[in-house]
């Protein structure tokens, strides 16, 4: 007891648990249909912030979910997924003052060099190289989504930064 036991407000929402307004569809857009499985709810969680919603975490609230019933029978296409998505969460949402943020760089960095340097297989090395391949391949396109997020954006960069600091 102690940690979650408290309504309070929160930057990011699992879309397992999360009830969404009509209006905040509205306003924000659908789930992007480019991460197909895997941080798609972080997502339009980064993305409604950038445009001003928030969210709150309901300590009553309960929600069941099979995380990863599925995907974990095919972990490299789920390995995949995740690093990718991942990466386009930051490259889309991430405003640009704060991609040059020494403390949120460096969380990146650590973040990224883990993934290799804590199990160095050949395979995950691989992935690391496909994923870079995927967004370069992509990026004109990752960054038009980019693009018409931030121009949209009403959210000051202190407020995300107060998040992404902790």
């Amino acid at each position: 007891h102690g940690q979650y036991d408290k309504d309070e407000a929160v930057f990011l929402i699992p879309a397992t648990a999360a009830a969404y307004r009509k209006s905040f569809f509205e306003n924000v857009g659908l789930f992007d249909e480019d991460f197909s499985s895997y941080f798609e709810d972080v997502d339009i969680s980064f993305r409604g912030q950038l445009f001003g919603h928030k969210y709150m975490y309901v300590y009553q609230a309960v929600v069941r979910h099979m995380g990863k019933a599925t995907s974990n029978k095919i972990s490299h296409v789920r390995g995949f997924f995740e690093l990718k998505n991942s990466m386009l969460v930051w490259i889309k949402n991430l405003p640009r003052d704060l991609f040059f943020d020494k403390r949120i760089l460096q969380k990146l960095i650590i973040f990224y060099s883990k993934l290799i340097l804590i199990d160095p297989k050949p395979g995950k090395i691989l992935l690391l190289l496909k994923v870079f391949a995927h967004i370069v391949v992509y990026f004109p396109q990752i960054f038009q989504k980019r693009k018409q997020i931030q121009l949209r954006k009403i959210t000051s960069d202190d407020y995300i930064a107060s998040y992404l600091y902790i």
